[in-house]
């Protein structure tokens, strides 16, 4: 009987923990996908983007990508 109990002592503590941890990991989603931060961060991968296509544009870029 006591190897039952302690199995679902053991049961409970976990859920509990991953409930926890599935909780503080979804506030902090939704933290970072705030409008403002996924303006900023989409704007950085367009700046980067554009960036790539002006070197591989670029006389330097050709002649390195040719190499």
């Amino acid at each position: 009987m006591f190897m039952r109990i302690r199995w679902f002592a053991l049961g409970v503590l976990s859920a509990v923990g991953g409930s926890a941890y599935v909780f503080v990991k979804l506030r902090q989603l939704r933290a970072r996908l705030t409008p403002a931060n996924l303006r900023r961060v989409g704007g950085h991968a367009v700046a980067d983007a554009l960036g790539a296509a002006a070197r591989r544009i670029s006389p330097d870029g050709l002649d390195q990508a040719a190499s």
